[in-house]
């Protein structure tokens, strides 16, 4: 939500909502601290996600044990991954002039504002099946998350 006159109210679309965290992550200037907490961010939600996969694998593989143990393996990996990850965005918040700004911005937009837009938009359009909206809400996230993920990885070459 933002403020408009007066101090009304006015509720954003996730188009809006993805399109404004888009803006900022094509602002940020590659080696900026904002750059810096744009790709912290997003790489931490991929660890976490690629963790979760991992997990689902290993359970997935119980009747195998040589794959079960791969997946174990990497999910103990890439969980060692994320708290050295969450220690840097730690030092980084108290270090970096701006970085906790920009990490809370496109956090708070990401997790909150952009989901809470899109499962406003998914009730309306889908107010009797609980499984399209959750659909829809991921499809909208997930489609806004790729491409400030591709924005990184362009400034980065």
């Amino acid at each position: 939500m933002t403020e408009g006159r007066e101090g009304e109210s006015i509720t954003e679309t996730s188009e809006q909502v993805g399109n404004r965290l888009v803006e900022f992550v094509q602002n940020a200037e590659f080696g900026s601290p904002e750059y810096q907490a744009v790709s912290d961010y997003i790489h931490l939600k991929s660890l976490e996600n690629s963790l979760v996969v991992e997990m689902r694998n290993a359970r997935n593989n119980e009747k195998e044990p040589e794959r079960k143990n791969y997946w174990e393996s990497q999910a103990r990996i890439t969980e060692q991954e994320i708290a050295l990850h969450r220690t840097q965005i730690y030092n980084y918040r108290s270090r970096l002039m701006g970085y906790d700004t920009a990490y809370t911005y496109v956090g708070v937009g990401f997790e909150h504002d952009l989901y809470d837009a899109a499962h406003r938009e998914a009730d309306g359009l889908y107010a009797e099946d609980p499984v399209q909206q959750d659909f829809y809400t991921k499809d909208i996230h997930s489609n806004y998350f790729g491409k400030a993920e591709s924005i990184l990885d362009r400034k980065k070459e």
